[in-house]
């Protein structure tokens, strides 16, 4: 996401999508999660934890992958869509393990905050115990055409449990990567895309996340266009239930804010824990 205000130091200026800086990886992306308590989306976040675990000594690989177009939808249902390719992610091991692991912690509420095994068919569950994944892998994208892409490599797919409204239970698609390293300067760019490009959702969305211990997730979010009852342009805030087998997540402790600097601090700060220092001017 990225942000630009009026004026931020006023408290009631008003606050726009696009525009501001862009959201920097390396150090910038260091001092934005570490320093202010803050997060990011995937570059930004995944980039940071695989130089962490470098510094460990873990072995990391950093891959780039397509996200499901009908996320929480059955392909049964929707077909197989995939966005282009602008999600990072990471593959690690370390000298002595039994295995490689899969890690994501730049998905916002899909993520499965513990590791997955990689080896095809491994399953984990996530917080709560109902909420399960598993990895799968394939010849091929799943849903490519052999005749149209004829030259593609064994694809890995993460998927996760959803719930229809009648209590069953099916796999949907997160997203899906080739075991491939990619380099920080082609990172770069697929950072500047999701910054920058018209089609990239991040230009019409502001989106604030956490989830917490019980399983809950509290929530900001404002879509280009959102308001209130009475018609203020305003960001939604609210606790989704903890994810239960069967049953779809419900929300609850729903509360509006205003799309200014003021209220909007407020309840990042209380809510979400972040820190402004105080000559911020956005992002």
């Amino acid at each position: 996401m990225s942000i630009h205000v009026d004026n931020w130091h006023q408290d009631e200026a008003g606050i726009n999508l696009g525009g501001g800086e862009l959201v920097g990886l390396g150090h910038k992306a260091f001092n934005r999660i570490v320093n202010l308590n803050r997060g990011g989306f995937c570059f930004s976040a995944n980039s940071s934890f695989a130089t962490l675990l470098r510094y460990w000594n873990f072995r990391v690989s950093e891959c780039a992958a397509r996200v499901f177009s009908h996320l929480r939808k059955d392909p049964e249902e929707t077909g197989f869509g995939w966005e282009p390719t602008s999600h990072q992610i990471s593959v690690i091991g370390w000298d002595g393990s039994d295995g490689r692991y899969f890690v994501d912690i730049g998905f916002g509420s899909g993520n499965c905050v513990y590791p997955i095994p990689f080896h095809d068919g491994a399953t984990q569950t996530s917080i709560p115990d109902d909420d399960f994944f598993e990895l799968r892998c394939t010849d091929r994208l799943p849903g490519s055409s052999p005749n149209l892409q004829p030259d593609m490599q064994r694809y890995w797919t993460v998927w996760r449990r959803a719930a229809r409204a009648d209590g069953s239970s099916y796999m949907s698609p997160l997203y899906s990567f080739v075991l491939q390293s990619v380099a920080a300067v082609d990172f770069a760019v697929l950072n500047n895309y999701q910054y920058s490009s018209t089609n990239s959702r991040f230009r019409t969305m502001l989106v604030s996340t956490v989830l917490r211990p019980n399983g809950e997730r509290r929530t900001l979010i404002y879509l280009d266009g959102m308001t209130d009852d009475e018609g203020k342009k305003a960001a939604k805030v609210y606790t989704t239930t903890a994810v239960e087998e069967g049953k779809r997540e419900e929300e609850k402790d729903i509360e509006w804010v205003p799309m200014r600097v003021g209220p909007m601090k407020k309840v990042l700060e209380r809510d979400f824990g972040m820190r402004f220092p105080a000559d911020y001017a956005g992002n």
